[in-house]
């Protein structure tokens, strides 16, 4: 999820019942005590009930554990709650909590407890409150934990069946004269929320007298097994299972491959062959949904499908006893290496945007596949390629995530794989360690990149990551003009090769500029431009600006301003991390050039931050620092020594969200700037309408809709649909 996904609480798509009691002494605990778990059996309804809880509070931020492997620790946990944030280190809890939230809601702890728990306690000393969910407590100190129990079942079970049976059977539905059965069968469902959803279903076909004596006999067959609850379910997901068509049971199975939600896309690729073709997938999937064992959900107008934990775990059993896991894992796989070969190839294009919002929903896909095929013999290759994919496409850029991205590539280059694509691996792990700045890690791997690369023979992609990778290595750490001499072979040598030929001419212009090239550099700003303009990129174009702002912060500052504020915005729309602390930097420096003294320093201590928070040491980008230098130089002649810390202090201390409305003097992100009638487009467009479709709703004719969405555009600074729905979704969360 982009930005404005990041953290946000699973939206319900159906009605909240019951849990009157728990849902009082959750909050009046969680007003006093800085660690509340709540456990219970699966399908009991914890999650449920947590983000009901988070709904009424104010900074929060929803972390679902789920797609971690089992037995993850504190580094992967912290990762995913920095991801939720679009931060780069979660291990600086200071930092995450400093982000803005005050309480974290953690999903589903239970496979990950020591990391959890050790994550969990760091947040806590750090401020944060903590709202889990786990099978067992997480067993740090002062934690209070609160056993969810079953619904009651003559009250808040059948309220629960009356209100699911509405949905499924209609709106008038009464329980009756079978009040007595519904009970009953309440009763031997446990009162546990989920068996009872899948159960609705089967009443369509199945008289509610006769569900709950079947019930009652089935459960009586499986006395032996040890947990009750899990018991319940278990006769429920089985009993679901036998009523479903081969078809259905099959791709049930199946979908156990996937750990987070999927699109139709994936499980068509992924689930279809002889035994379910591809046109069977939508319905098959229609009908799980209607059965209650898949959830249907809709993020920025796209529909996609999920499993709740305990439905996919039972699915997971069936399909390790089917034979055909590993084909399933390996499909997942190439699905996936498919998708961001994609990415890669066709970066610079008018579907960057749409990139990066497939690039955050699939994020448990991808960390899946790379995990798979780098531990899985004979799959190594794929893994590398995984992993470089991942890096050439920038999503980990947008994301504010390299480390991540450079720990699957040392994880890639441990493995035993073919020369070529451990050259490519080497290649791209200098270069992602060199725009980190960690000078000693490059250092140590630039020899063995060179080697492998001479092994390999004449490669044009190869020399081209190579060439870039040292360029920049030898211009950004050491400010060296023979980096800019590689970086310009590979440019020359990426000609037809879309995104490596845009990175390599930034990356030319940039040095150009800071060495003083000013014709250069604008020769490489009228390359980026050419590129842009016959590709439509969103992101891409962003950079262009960002390189002109550089170009004439100088000369004309006022402009200058104006190109990084403008992009500012539109990164911000995007979700770009990475791209906005390189703007906040910028319109620090540009705000000293035009003498607003106070603004710059707030902006200094803003970008130090925001740097720091996706990874970057940049007192080590020697390219930068003569600059840098001057400038603090400039405002330290301007102010106290006394004020300046204390403005320093204060951007360095800001949030993300206040260091941005901060840099452009509104709330981006809560409306301001937008009309009424304009946000109601906005709404509109986010949810996927076509312009007839809003010229319909708002009765307004298709020009005045074309009209508004122009001045949305041009007031966040974007050029397509997709953007503003990504901004109206951080504006419906902040």
């Amino acid at each position: 999820m982009t930005g404005a996904h990041r953290g946000r609480l699973p939206v319900e798509l159906t009605s909240f019942v019951g849990r009157r009691q728990e849902f009082a002494r959750i909050r009046a605990t969680l007003d006093s005590a800085r660690l509340v778990t709540l456990t219970g059996a699966g399908g009991i309804g914890k999650t449920r009930l947590a983000t009901r809880i988070a709904a009424d509070l104010a900074g929060v931020c929803f972390v679902d554990l789920t797609p971690l492997a089992a037995g993850s620790g504190v580094e992967q946990v912290a990762g995913v709650v920095a991801e939720s944030l679009g931060l780069q280190d979660g291990m600086r809890p200071d930092l995450v909590v400093a982000h803005g939230r005050q309480l974290f809601v953690l999903d589903n702890c239970e496979h990950v407890l020591a990391g959890a728990a050790a994550f969990t306690l760091m947040l806590v000393q750090a401020g944060a409150k903590v709202l889990a969910t786990s099978r067992e407590p997480l067993r740090v100190d002062g934690e209070h934990v609160i056993d969810v129990p079953p619904l009651p079942v003559s009250g808040e079970a059948l309220e629960l069946l009356t209100h699911r049976a509405r949905q499924t059977l209609g709106a008038d539905w009464e329980p009756g004269a079978e009040t007595a059965a519904a009970v009953r069968l309440c009763q031997r469902l446990d009162g546990l929320p989920l068996a009872i959803e899948l159960a609705v279903p089967m009443m369509r076909a199945i008289p509610l007298e006769t569900l709950a004596d079947s019930v009652g006999a089935r459960l009586g067959r499986l006395t032996a097994t040890p947990q009750p609850h899990h018991r319940t379910l278990h006769v429920t997901f089985a009993w679901s299972h036998e009523l479903c068509a081969d078809k259905q049971r099959l791709l049930w199975r199946r979908l156990a491959v996937f750990p987070a939600s999927f699109d139709l896309a994936a499980v068509t690729a992924v689930c279809s062959d002889d035994g379910l073709s591809a046109a069977d997938v939508l319905p098959t999937l229609a009908e799980l949904v209607d059965k209650s064992v898949v959830r249907k959900e809709t993020y920025g107008g796209r529909v996609r499908w999920r499993m709740l934990q305990p439905v996919r775990e039972y699915a997971a059993e069936l399909l390790a006893t089917s034979g055909e896991q590993d084909v399933l894992m390996a499909r997942h796989r190439d699905y996936y290496l498919g998708q961001t070969e994609g990415w890669a190839s066709a970066w610079v294009s008018a579907n960057e945007v749409e990139y990066l919002h497939a690039f955050e929903h699939d994020m448990p896909h991808l960390r899946q596949a790379l995990e798979w095929s780098l531990t899985t013999p004979g799959q190594e290759s794929a893994g590398q390629l995984l992993a470089v994919n991942l890096a050439r496409s920038h999503a980990w850029f947008a994301m504010g995530n390299l480390r991540e991205g450079q720990e699957w590539l040392r994880r890639a280059q441990e493995v035993d794989a073919a020369a070529e694509g451990q050259a490519f691996v080497l290649a791209t792990s200098v270069w992602l360690a060199a725009l980190r700045g960690e000078a000693e890690l490059t250092g140590e791997l630039l020899p063995v990149c060179r080697a492998a690369a001479v092994a390999v023979g004449p490669s044009k992609a190869l020399t081209v990551a190579t060439n870039l990778a040292e360029g920049t290595y030898r211009w950004l750490l050491h400010g060296e003009a023979s980096g800019v001499e590689q970086l310009e072979l590979a440019r020359e040598s990426s000609v037809e090769m879309g995104s490596e030929r845009f990175l390599a001419t930034l990356f030319c212009g940039i040095a150009h500029s800071q060495l003083g090239d000013a014709d250069a550099a604008r020769a490489a700003l009228l390359e980026c431009r050419e590129i842009v303009a016959a590709d439509g990129a969103e992101w891409t174009a962003g950079w262009a600006d960002w390189l002109e702002g550089l170009i004439t912060r100088h000369s004309r500052p006022a402009d200058a301003a104006e190109l990084f504020a403008r992009n500012l915005r539109r990164q911000v729309a995007i979700g770009d991390v990475w791209g906005a602390a390189w703007s906040l930097l910028m319109m620090g420096w540009t705000a000293a050039a035009l003498g607003d003294y106070r603004r710059a320093v707030r902006l200094m201590g803003a970008s130090n931050r925001q740097l720091a928070d996706i990874g970057v040491r940049f007192a080590e980008l020697k390219a930068f620092q003569a600059e840098r230098l001057g400038w603090e130089a400039v405002v330290g002649r301007a102010l106290s020594s006394v004020e300046h810390r204390r403005i320093l202090a204060a951007g360095e201390s800001a949030a993300y969200e206040d260091s941005v409305r901060f840099a452009l003097g509104t709330d981006v992100r809560g409306g301001a700037e937008l009309t009424k009638r304009e946000l109601e487009v906005a709404e509109r467009v986010a949810a996927g309408l076509t312009t007839p479709q809003i010229a319909r709703a708002l009765f307004v004719g298709e020009r005045t809709v074309e009209t508004h969405i122009s001045h949305i555009m041009r007031k966040l600074g974007v050029t397509r649909r997709a953007a503003i729905a990504a901004w109206m979704t951080g504006a419906d969360r902040s």
